[in-house]
């Protein structure tokens, strides 16, 4: 049993604390267990806990600082309880408001490693610890919210941009994972999958290629970009041939 004052493990007949001196005998027993017969409000909210003395699952009102077992009788410290079980249900402690894995690994500390990361544009090295995150405490809605928000970002990342031109508009072409985008100045997006695209030419500043539909057999159509020079089109042509071979810009 423990000591209701100072928390201190204390032997099961004792009758004083042999650190604080306060006693530990029936009247204080007593006094925990009348405290417990009057009714509890609806609004209080019990927690799982586990008696620091027998190990019996309990449930418990948090807000209490002690507290008696009904399966051995012994008394016991309510957050010292809450703690007991959480570490033996999920590996989890919870101290001063962050998760503290029992290996010592912090939760909080893993989201700002992912964070950081991301900031770094990091992508595969973010989602690693935001999923350490979640094998630690899946239920860490940061952690799910940030490997959504990575991988929109891996799949829009931009490798490389230039000028161009489709017909009658003029933009911006971009390449991104395994795909190119063309937006026009109106902000208008269209999409051409990478391996969607075939037998890439240029000529002077303008490149051309062939799109087949999505089953790759029938030609949809014949596209035309044009760009500001001769560099750029002849650039676009080699950037387009080694992403489908899946080599990016660094």
């Amino acid at each position: 049993m423990f000591c209701l004052s100072c928390g201190k493990e204390l032997p099961q007949d004792a009758q004083f604390c042999l650190s604080c001196g306060k006693p530990v005998g029936t009247e204080i027993k007593d006094t925990i267990n009348n405290n417990l017969s009057f009714a509890r409000p609806h609004s209080i909210r019990l927690v799982h806990a586990k008696c620091t003395s027998c190990g019996a699952t309990l449930e418990v009102d948090p807000n209490k600082s002690a507290a008696i077992c009904s399966f051995c009788n012994d008394a016991y410290i309510v957050e010292q309880a809450v703690n007991n079980y959480n570490v033996s249900m999920q590996g989890n402690l919870n101290v001063n408001n962050a998760t503290i894995n029992v290996s010592g690994v912090s939760v909080d500390n893993l989201l700002l490693r992912a964070k950081d990361f991301e900031n770094k544009l990091d992508f595969e090295s973010a989602l690693s610890y935001y999923n350490k995150v979640l094998d630690i405490d899946f239920s860490r809605a940061e952690a799910k919210i940030g490997i959504d928000r990575v991988r929109d970002a891996i799949e829009n990342y931009v490798y490389f941009e230039t000028i161009a031109k489709k017909v009658f508009s003029r933009g911006v072409l971009q390449l991104r994972p395994e795909k190119i985008v063309y937006i026009s100045n109106k902000g208008k997006e269209k999409v051409f999958f990478l391996r969607q695209i075939t037998e890439i030419t240029r000529s002077l500043m303008n490149m051309q290629f062939k799109y087949l539909d999505a089953k790759l057999t029938n030609i949809v159509s014949y596209e035309t970009m044009g760009f500001p020079s001769t560099r750029e089109s002849k650039e676009w042509v080699t950037i387009i041939n080694n992403a489908k071979e899946d080599i990016y810009p660094q």
